[in-house]
C-alpha cells in the first residue's frame, strides 16, 4: 500500500506561531539520512482513516504527541510503534483505536497551522514497556538555543512537494541548527 503524507510538520508550535510559512513546502525537512534501526524508539507512525500517514512520539505508554492536523477530526487511527522499515515489519506493535481522546492545542488554527500540536490518549490501550524497540520521549523544558543542533526523524517525503509526495519506507533523521 502506498502511504501518503498528510502535510507533515515539525512540532514546534512556538516557532510556527512566530514564523508563518511563506508557501507550500517552506520550512520543511526533505529527505535526510537513514537512521540507525530502532535508534528513535519513541517515534510512531499513524495511519489516519486508512488514508493519511503521519508521525508522532510516544510520551507515555498510552499517549502520542502529534500534529493537530493529523489528529483533529479523524474516525479511526492505527498507531504503530517499534517500526523502522515500513515495508519490512519487525517486532512492531500496532494499536487501532476508534474514538480515542484527542486533546488539541486550545489555539490550534487549521488555516494557518498555528499551534499545530495534539495529544492522542488511548485510554486503556497502551504500548508495552518491555519491548526494546519502543520507548517514550522526554519532552524538553525549553526550546533549543539559536545555533544549537537539534534532531528530527520520521518517514517524511523524500522530494519537494508535500501533497502526494513519496514517503520514505525507512525512518530517516536530520540534524539541523535552530536557525536553519
Amino acid at each position: 500500500m502506498k502511504r501518503v503524507l498528510r502535510d507533515p510538520i515539525v512540532l514546534y508550535p512556538e516557532l510556527m506561531e512566530l514564523t508563518p510559512m511563506p508557501g507550500p513546502g517552506a520550512d520543511r525537512i526533505i529527505n535526510g539520512a537513514e537512521a540507525e534501526p530502532h535508534s528513535h524508539p519513541s517515534i510512531v507512525n499513524l495511519l489516519i482513516d486508512d488514508m493519511y500517514f503521519c508521525g508522532g512520539n510516544l510520551i507515555a505508554p498510552n499517549v502520542v504527541l502529534t500534529a493537530a492536523h493529523c489528529a483533529d477530526g479523524f474516525t479511526t487511527i492505527q498507531i504503530t510503534a517499534g517500526d523502522h522499515n515500513l515495508e519490512q515489519p519487525e517486532n512492531e506493535v500496532i494499536i487501532t483505536a476508534t474514538g480515542p481522546e484527542i486533546i488539541v492545542h486550545p489555539e490550534w488554527a487549521r488555516l494557518s497551522l498555528n499551534n499545530d500540536i495534539a495529544l492522542v490518549v488511548l485510554g486503556d490501550a497502551s504500548f508495552p514497556t518491555d519491548n526494546s524497540n519502543i520507548g517514550y520521549i522526554e519532552l524538553a523544558d525549553a526550546e533549543p538555543a539559536v545555533g544549537e543542533l537539534a534532531q528530527a526523524a520520521g518517514w517524511g517525503v523524500t522530494t519537494e512537494g508535500i501533497v502526494g509526495g513519496e514517503v520514505s519506507p525507512v525512518l530517516k533523521e536530520v540534524r539541523a541548527s535552530h536557525n536553519c
